[in-house]
Order: structure tokens, then C-alpha cells, then sequence
């Protein structure tokens, strides 16, 4: 059952779909619409299947075998698509191991999870993501003590003014 539901969250010994929202703006984006309509569907697609995470295999074969199943699709056309969208900017390929992955950037600022339902990916970590990530990371502690650091002084200055 497990290896069935291997591209699916598996929890509790059931076997669960995942649910993606699609923007209905997506359809208005220039850059996505500059996208032959196969490569539209594909996308789609990869954003239906992603992980969690928003990592997804990036090779044709599990590409096709994903999304097209048993449609008559060539491998050739599956790497023009991609080609096609590896120009997009919020997604990118990268290789890790010898095989080939995409990662959705920014993708928690479109799909919305449930914080104790989301699953780790088991997919790598791109160094890219990881690198954005960690500068992320830095940005948000950097304004925190900021933050505290003004609220500190703005106390401070209060106490001063009730103090005689």
C-alpha cells in the first residue's frame, strides 16, 4: 500500500491526496501564458504533484509518467515543455545525485498547509534554495533584534520621562 502511495502523503497507514490551490491569476501572468499550451498543462501538473515542499523529480521520464500516464507523449516533446519552463522564475531545475529535480520557489506563499499535516520532502535540497533560505533566515533574526533593540529604547525612554 505504502509503495502505491508513494507520490502521496501516507499517514496513519491511509493513503491521502494532496490538495493545490491554482491561482486563478496564474492565468493572467504574462510569463505563464508565454508558455506554449502543453507547457501550461505541464506546469500545472508538476504544481499538482509537487511534494510538500514544492520539490518534484525533474526528468522527463517521471514528468511524463506523472502527468501524461499513458498519452501518447514523447520524450522529446516532455524536454521541450520543460525547456519551455525552466525559463520561468519561480521555478528551477537542478541536479543532485545524478537525477534531475525541480523546486517551486516561494512556495509557501501559494499553498497554503496545515503546519502539523505538512510531510518532509525526501527529495534533496537544492543549494540554491538552501542558500535563499539561510539568507532568509538572517533577514528575519536581523529584523527581530531590530525590533527588540527599538523596543528596548522606546522603554527605556519611557521610564525615563515617569522617573522624577
Amino acid at each position: 500500500m505504502q509503495f502505491l502511495c508513494k507520490e502521496l502523503t501516507f499517514k496513519k497507514g491511509i493513503c491521502m491526496a494532496r490538495k493545490r490551490m491554482i491561482s486563478p491569476n496564474i492565468w493572467e501572468d504574462p510569463s505563464f501564458n508565454s508558455l506554449s499550451k502543453e507547457a501550461r498543462l505541464l506546469f500545472v501538473g508538476m504544481i499538482s504533484n509537487a511534494d510538500d515542499e514544492g520539490y518534484i523529480r525533474g526528468d522527463g521520464r517521471s514528468l511524463k509518467r506523472l502527468i501524461f500516464g499513458f498519452d501518447d507523449i514523447g520524450s522529446v516533446e516532455i524536454l521541450n515543455w520543460t525547456d519551455e519552463i525552466r525559463k520561468l522564475k519561480n521555478i528551477h531545475f537542478f541536479e543532485a545525485d545524478e537525477e534531475t529535480y525541480a523546486h517551486f520557489l516561494k512556495w509557501n506563499d501559494h499553498q497554503k498547509q496545515q503546519k502539523d499535516r505538512i510531510q518532509a520532502s525526501s527529495y534533496p535540497k537544492c543549494s540554491k534554495c538552501i542558500a535563499s533560505d539561510k539568507q532568509m533566515l538572517t533577514e528575519v533574526k536581523l529584523s527581530k533584534d531590530k525590533l527588540s533593540k527599538d523596543n528596548i529604547t522606546t522603554t527605556t525612554i519611557s521610564e525615563a520621562k515617569a522617573s522624577p
